[in-house]
């Protein structure tokens, strides 16, 4: 598991104008653009309820309104980077050179 402080103390060691990039699938390298970044909310995504609500709880009949649609939440402390566009052909002296985390 990355967590926010180890992509910190990594990331610190560059300066501020290097671009970042993924790269991914070692057998066959590309390089992808980073799009953005998103932090799940733990509120329902069809009715904007929190996560326990009384709305998801099939053993309340009475208050049950429909299943819970949003993000699971054990993943609340999770920060996603999301993919953008394919640049190029990658490495594979990615994997075999990188600097792991921990």
């Amino acid at each position: 598991m990355t967590t926010i402080g180890d992509l910190r103390e990594y990331l610190d060691a560059y300066p501020d104008d290097y671009e970042v990039r993924l790269l991914e699938q070692p057998s066959w390298p590309f390089e992808y653009s980073i799009e953005g970044i998103w932090h799940p909310t733990q509120e329902c995504t069809e009715c904007g309820s929190p996560a326990d609500s009384p709305k998801h709880d099939a053993s309340n009949e009475a208050a049950y309104d429909h299943e819970y649609d949003g993000p699971d939440p054990e993943d609340r402390n999770v920060v996603y980077l999301t993919e953008g566009s394919q640049l190029k052909y990658g490495s594979r002296r990615g994997w075999e050179e990188q600097d792991r985390f921990r």
